[in-house]
């Protein structure tokens, strides 16, 4: 069943005051249970349910069912998954346990979205159905959707033949990643790992979390987000300072914002295209709205402070050169050597915070204890995912023994976090130092256990502060990031070659639709000249629809599909099509 169907369900079986009762999803309840029973799903392997709070809407689901003395296959295995679409604004952990593109095998590479692919074809007809009433709009919604599922049927073999050709080329580039991450493993822990993937796909239905092997379990520092919960929640408690921690909140995304906005003018500095142009333009222009909305509300919430005084021009930060061996950036670098920026560009405005300045106004105490606890928390996060980057880079090179010393970049997404954040962190909590190229150098004892000088080797800060995983636990958190790139490179090959066969049986499934409407035409003879002649019609059409997929399939995609029925004596020739 997709995420977003609605299906009108009579009032059998439901309370009188169902429809008022915005708190239960008893439309969802009666549609999927009746679209089982309906079905003969128990007759299945198991059913793949997509909803949007799925992760919610799974607790307890038997029980619920059974009190509203609906019917449920008893025995039927349920998967539950939340669509892409909504996956992303859920916790963290939603994520792996309940989007498709975690669930191996059963799903292929799949949304788990239909209504929300449509929006962008069903938003012309939005406005007609205004004034329409109620039966009128079901019968437009209506003739809107038979005609997508027309052209959809029309459309269809072409999509197949670019889906299978996208699918194998996916394919191949993940079976070389595999082989990569998979040449380091022991055969000990090739079979441990593989046995917790089959365990936790099979189980996840009755137990979700069974599928955090995915991800790296491990303690993890308060996030930015939860100290600004936190702080927002004493300001409350105390009824004082009410909006400064929000607002600090947004004026360090709004640095952070600015950074992008200036990494991206600098890379096309050179000769930027007119798109290219209009893009940073309105990144300006978004970043200056929020700038002047940060300074009004500052001088609500401060007004001692006289922001209006304090609009400037930031120092700009030069990237940092952090290639292990021989220097590849030089490129990059050499962007740094252009003349500066106007001073009106808005990416290198002070944005009004305590750590922009080295004295500060009156009045800013508080402000300044809210930013010290907002950047170790935004520091902290930085650290984390430099960290993961580092220890995957170690296990890339572990598998790839001459890549650690044949200089090439491995420039660490988590460095970009790093550098947002460096400047105000280290004016309020020196326990954090500047980041340099030997602190992001891969871990030795991972991709070489065996070199000599490892007894006294350490791991730099960067593995120190504040991690919980200080020397023997190092050994194990370093363990698990490889399990998990292990296991997510494995599930990625696997979802690929899943998806070819998917899209193959697709193929093969279109062709035996085509032969069975075609028969049905044939069936329609008997009732007159004029019925003959349109039964004649539609048969024609489909079979010549059959055909033409059969030749399309083998001559475009190199996929022979099993001919029956109609097709059973069709020869593709290159040379009709």
């Amino acid at each position: 069943m997709a995420s977003g169907t609605r299906i009108r369900a009579p009032n059998e079986n439901l309370p009188d005051d169902w429809k008022d009762n915005p708190d239960t999803q008893l439309n969802v309840d009666y549609s999927l249970t009746e679209a089982c029973i309906t079905t003969s799903a128990e007759s299945t392997n198991g059913l793949l349910f997509a909803y949007d709070i799925n992760c919610q809407y799974c607790v307890n689901f038997c029980c619920w069912i059974a009190n509203l003395g609906l019917r449920f296959p008893p025995n039927l295995p349920v998967t539950y998954l939340i669509g892409l679409f909504h996956v992303h604004g859920h916790k963290e952990e939603c994520l792996w346990r309940f989007a498709p593109s975690y669930l191996s095998p059963g799903a292929g590479v799949a949304s788990g979205e239909i209504i929300e692919s449509l929006w962008s074809q069903l938003n012309g007809a939005a406005n007609i159905t205004h004034t329409m009433t109620v039966s009128h709009q079901q019968e437009m919604l209506d003739a809107c959707m038979a005609d997508i599922n027309w052209r959809k049927l029309q459309g269809l073999i072409p999509f197949l033949i670019c889906q299978v050709k996208k699918a194998e080329e996916e394919h191949d580039e993940a079976q070389t990643s595999f082989e990569d991450v998979d040449a380091a493993v022991t055969p000990e822990q090739r079979v441990l790992w593989r046995q917790q993937m089959t365990m936790a796909n099979a189980d996840r239905g009755s137990d979700p979390s069974l599928m955090d092997i995915y991800c790296i379990a491990i303690d993890k520092v308060e996030p930015k987000k939860d100290v600004q919960v936190r702080l927002m929640a004493q300001e409350q408690a105390n009824n004082t300072q009410l909006g400064v921690t929000r607002w600090v909140a947004e004026a360090i995304d709004l640095q952070e914002h600015q950074i992008q906005l200036a990494d991206l003018v600098r890379s096309h500095r050179r000769s930027p295209t007119p798109s290219q142009s209009v893009e940073i333009q309105k990144k300006r222009e978004m970043i200056l709205k929020k700038l002047n909305l940060t300074m009004v509300e500052g001088e609500v919430l401060i007004p001692q402070a006289r922001l209006e005084q304090m609009l400037g021009r930031a120092p700009i930060l030069h990237e940092i050169c952090l290639c292990n061996d021989e220097c590849t950036c030089a490129d990059e670098m050499a962007m740094l050597l252009n003349p500066r920026p106007k001073p009106l560009d808005v990416e290198h405005a002070i944005v009004p915070l305590p750590s922009s300045f080295d004295t500060r106004p009156g009045g800013w105490s508080h402000v300044e204890t809210v930013e010290e606890q907002l950047r170790v928390g935004q520091a902290h996060e930085a650290l984390e995912a430099l960290r993961v980057e580092i220890a995957h880079k170690s296990y890339l090179y572990w598998a790839n023994q001459g890549t650690a010393s044949a200089g090439k970049k491995a420039k660490t997404r988590g460095y970009n976090a790093i550098r947002n954040v460096d400047k105000g962190i280290r004016f309020h909590y020196p326990i954090f130092e500047e980041i340099k190229p030997e602190h992001t150098k891969v871990v030795t004892n991972v991709y070489d256990p065996n070199a000599r000088g490892q007894h006294d080797v350490t791991l730099s800060w960067i593995w120190t502060i504040n991690t919980k995983s200080n020397s023997p636990e190092n050994a194990a958190y370093l363990a698990k990031v490889y399990q998990v790139n292990w296991i997510r490179a494995t599930s990625r090959r696997d979802w690929w070659n899943e998806e070819i066969s998917l899209v193959k049986s697709e193929m093969d499934r279109f062709v035996q639709y085509c032969t069975k409407r075609s028969e049905t035409a044939h069936s329609w003879m008997g009732y007159g000249d004029g019925c003959d002649e349109y039964a004649l019609r539609q048969a024609d059409m489909w079979r010549r629809l059959g055909d033409w997929a059969l030749a399309e399939f083998l001559l475009k995609a190199g996929v022979a599909v099993s001919c029956a029925g109609s097709h059973a004596d069709f020869k593709p020739d290159a040379s009709n099509y």
